[in-house]
């Protein structure tokens, strides 16, 4: 699999992009049989939720089936410093979402004291959810610590690195990336990403 390392101009963090992930079941289909709707449903639940999650816990939730890496990373860094910089991201979204899954895990059964409540049991669905969105996070990035690595330069990461600097056009270098790699939005990814 390949991903990208960006480096933001302010914070000096490394930022990675990975390509589109799509989900293994495809939810346009209509599966025979209850557990395999009921399957669908809850990937296509997840698929939904993965929407509004932050950044890195979608970069480390999507590392969790890779068998390899292939970084691709500017001609500032490195392969030595590019190797730093994924494996400190990933060594901090692994413990960070290892310890949030269990406290969404503990609120999740707490919130099934709460089955007697009319209606939707939210105090037990959201922090479920949220316990097996943290599961897949550092899954994803255990599962990538582990793998090996592969390190290229690709001069369009310095070519819109420069260009945001500069605060140049640098639309063709994107769109040439957003090809190459299968990316979706990368301006929009980018944009998000050094601003919040």
């Amino acid at each position: 699999m390949n991903l990208l390392l960006f480096k933001e101009s302010e914070g000096g963090d490394t930022l990675p992009v990975l390509p589109r992930i799509r989900p293994s079941i495809s939810t346009s289909e209509s599966p025979s049989g209850y557990w395999q709707r009921l399957r669908a449903r809850i990937i296509q639940g997840y698929e939904n939720l993965k929407e509004r999650l932050s950044h890195e816990e979608r970069v480390c939730s999507n590392l969790r089936r890779v068998d390899s890496l292939v970084v691709h990373h500017s001609g500032a860094l490195s392969g030595e410093q590019a190797q730093k910089k994924l494996r400190n991201f990933l060594k901090f979204g692994y413990s960070k979402h290892r310890a949030w899954f269990w406290i969404d895990s503990i609120l999740a059964l707490l919130g099934v004291a709460l089955f007697w409540v009319p209606g939707p049991n939210v105090f037990f669905l959201y922090p479920a959810a949220r316990a097996l969105s943290h599961y897949f996070a550092q899954n994803g990035a255990r599962r990538a610590l582990s793998v090996p690595w592969s390190y290229q330069v690709e001069p369009l990461i310095d070519r819109i690195e420069q260009g945001a600097i500069e605060n140049s056009d640098f639309g063709p270098a994107i769109e040439t990336l957003e090809q190459r790699y299968d990316i979706e939005n990368l301006q929009n990814q980018l944009r998000t990403l050094k601003t919040g």
